[in-house]
């Protein structure tokens, strides 16, 4: 029996797992080999290891008051996965981004205020792909890894606007120059315990800022060990 053959005769009766593989070494003078594999880290596997920060369904519900000067009902919503959304339709998405240890935050010079980034959902486009999205044009930055935190349910005077949240890892692709909307003028890196400096969202934003720091932290933890 060829080596082949013996090859194929023990792998017909032991299958193992087709992504490891032995790595040989050499090192003074001695050698041998390690165990050694192959893993597609994708955005939803890497961001998805383990799970810390959510603390079951929490609902908060809140006023505001848009521009109009209307005062809008909103009810606020933790979330741990897009299914948790039922069959609402995300009309906005804003992320809490985190550059190292360094909150994001965005200025919109037509507006007047500081925010995390964020905006509208285009159609047809996944809620995921809509964060992506906006972070890179209003900062210029790639979303390595991101995470829901929670979504509210606005009550508008023409029907119900669905908003999520989410925490995001980012790095820059280059230094920010522009907002292709023209919205955003300016981006900041801050230390997140002066996020009320720049927008306070209240009991709501609280709830964001304390579930963004703690599933920020499990994504650190996540990140370092994949490295």
């Amino acid at each position: 029996m060829s080596d082949n053959e013996k090859i194929e005769l023990f792998m017909s009766l032991f299958q193992g797992r087709s992504d490891v593989y032995a790595r040989r070494w050499e090192k003074d003078g001695r050698s041998g080999y390690t165990p050694a594999y192959e893993f597609n880290w994708t955005e939803e596997i890497l961001c998805g290891l383990l799970y810390m920060g959510y603390t079951g369904c929490v609902e908060i519900k809140s006023t505001l008051t848009n521009h109009a000067g209307q005062v809008l009902e909103v009810a606020y919503h933790d979330m741990e996965q897009e299914s948790d959304l039922g069959d609402r339709k995300v009309q906005g998405v804003h992320a809490y981004c985190f550059c190292k240890d360094k909150l994001v935050v965005v200025y919109a010079a037509n507006k007047g205020y500081w925010t995390p980034p964020g905006g509208g959902v285009e159609k047809d486009e996944e809620v995921r792909a809509a964060v992506r999205r906006e972070v890179k044009e209003e900062t210029n930055m790639n979303v390595v890894c991101q995470r829901f935190i929670g979504f509210q349910d606005i009550k508008e005077p023409q029907g119900i606007v669905t908003q999520t949240r989410s925490v995001c890892m980012v790095e820059p692709y280059g230094p920010f120059v522009t907002d292709p909307d023209g919205d955003i003028t300016e981006i900041k890196l801050i230390d997140p315990k002066d996020y009320k400096q720049y927008f306070d969202w209240g009991e709501i934003g609280d709830r964001l800022m304390d579930r963004a720091l703690q599933i920020k932290a499990q994504m650190d933890l996540e990140l370092n060990y994949v490295r």
